[in-house]
């Protein structure tokens, strides 16, 4: 689901090597916030995360049909 006052999503995920992060459901920011408009709780998506400073920020996503 997203949260577009707070610009995050919270995605339920599998193991993110890229930010050392284990399988969980965590808030993420986002590289754009226009983003957050075209996602609805439930779609999936495969994504790309990196830190920004102490924050894991989704840089990029696709839908997953």
């Amino acid at each position: 689901k997203s949260d577009k006052s707070a610009g995050e999503v919270a995605i339920q995920h599998g193991q993110v090597g890229s930010i050392c992060r284990p399988p969980m459901t965590m808030a993420f920011g986002v590289a754009d916030k226009t983003w957050l408009n075209k996602l609805k709780a439930g779609d999936r998506i495969r994504f790309a995360a990196e830190m920004k400073g102490s924050n894991a920020i989704v840089s990029r996503y696709e839908m997953v049909k």
